[in-house]
């Protein structure tokens, strides 16, 4: 199983749980600097946003915003 995933998904749950303090929020920025595959990039990318919103911290979160325009958002919107 791929780390990256397992810790993305370990995050969601927190932040489900709106357990934001137990958010490995480093290892995910850290994560996230290597990840190759696009709709992994596109989740973690997402999860920061959330994070750093429900932090208030607007000006990381603008960070992310701006990058998910550039993630392949277009290609994976499920609108039609």
């Amino acid at each position: 199983m791929d780390y990256i995933y397992v810790t993305n998904n370990i995050a969601v749950i927190k932040m489900l749980e709106n357990d934001f303090e137990s958010v490995r929020i480093k290892d995910l920025i850290n994560n996230h600097k290597y990840i190759q595959d696009e709709y992994t990039k596109l989740l973690v990318t997402n999860n920061l946003l959330i994070y750093y919103c429900n932090m208030n911290n607007y000006e990381e979160a603008e960070q992310y915003a701006k990058e998910l325009e550039n993630v392949g958002f277009d290609k994976y919107k499920f609108e039609s």
